[in-house]
C-alpha cells in the first residue's frame, strides 16, 4: 500500500527517471536489430594496413594494387623512395565465419635492390578481386568513426563499437574485429577488394 502511494505521489518524478533509460534501451536494441535480422555479407574482403617498422628490416616499401582482378605487390627499395613510405600488412575478413586473418607474404630473396619490382605474391596468387566500392551484395567496406544518432549522443553513449572497420549496407552494420593489440587506427586502413572467386570465398 505504501509503495502504491509512493508511486502515485511521485509518478512524474519516476517517469522522468525511467524515460531516459527506456530510450537508451530502445536505441541500443534498434542498433543491434539490423544485424540480427539483416542478410549477412556474402563476400570476403581484403584490406591493408601500414606497418612502419617492417620496411627497415626488409629494405623495401610495399604497395598493393589490383590489375585484371589479380593482386600485385609493388616493391620499392628504401633508398629509391627517399625515405618516404612504409610496408603494408595484408588482411582478409570472412564475414560468414567472422574470421579475420593476416595474409603473411614473403619478399623473394632475389628481388633487385636497385629498381622497383612488381610481383604477384605467392600467398595471394589464387585470389580474384573486384575493386568496386560496393560488393555484388550491396555491402561497402568503411573505416573511421560514425555517429549512432543524436539521441544516443545526447545520453552519452560513446562506445568503441562506433569505430573501426565494418561492412555496411543500409542499416546493417557488421564489425570487423581487430586481429591484435597493435592493430593500426581505423583511419589508416585501405580497402583493396572483394573476393569474387569462387562465389565470394577464398579458394
Amino acid at each position: 500500500m505504501a509503495l502504491r502511494n509512493f508511486i502515485k505521489e511521485n509518478f512524474v518524478l519516476l517517469l522522468g527517471l525511467a524515460l531516459p533509460v527506456l530510450l537508451i534501451a530502445f536505441f541500443m536494441l534498434a542498433s543491434l536489430l539490423p544485424k540480427a535480422v539483416g542478410v549477412p555479407p556474402a563476400y570476403d574482403v581484403v584490406f591493408i594496413a601500414p606497418d612502419y617498422n617492417k620496411s627497415a628490416a626488409t629494405g623495401f616499401f610495399t604497395d598493393f594494387t589490383v590489375r585484371d582482378g589479380r593482386l600485385h605487390l609493388r616493391l620499392t627499395p628504401r633508398h629509391d623512395a627517399g625515405g618516404y613510405g612504409y610496408t603494408q600488412r595484408l588482411f582478409l575478413y570472412n564475414p560468414a565465419k567472422n574470421d579475420l586473418r593476416e595474409i603473411a607474404y614473403d619478399i623473394p630473396a632475389d628481388t633487385p635492390a636497385d629498381k622497383v619490382t612488381d610481383i604477384i605474391p605467392e600467398e595471394a596468387k589464387d585470389l580474384v578481386l573486384d575493386t568496386a566500392a560496393e560488393a555484388p551484395d550491396g555491402y561497402r567496406f568503411e573505416t573511421g568513426y560514425y555517429h549512432s544518432g543524436l539521441v544516443m549522443d545526447i545520453f552519452g553513449i560513446y562506445g568503441g563499437d562506433r569505430g573501426g572497420p565494418r561492412l555496411v549496407r543500409k542499416s546493417s552494420v557488421f564489425r570487423v574485429d581487430p586481429p591484435q593489440k597493435n592493430y593500426p587506427g581505423a583511419y589508416a586502413l585501405q580497402f583493396v577488394g572483394w573476393i569474387v572467386k569462387p562465389e565470394g570465398k577464398t579458394p
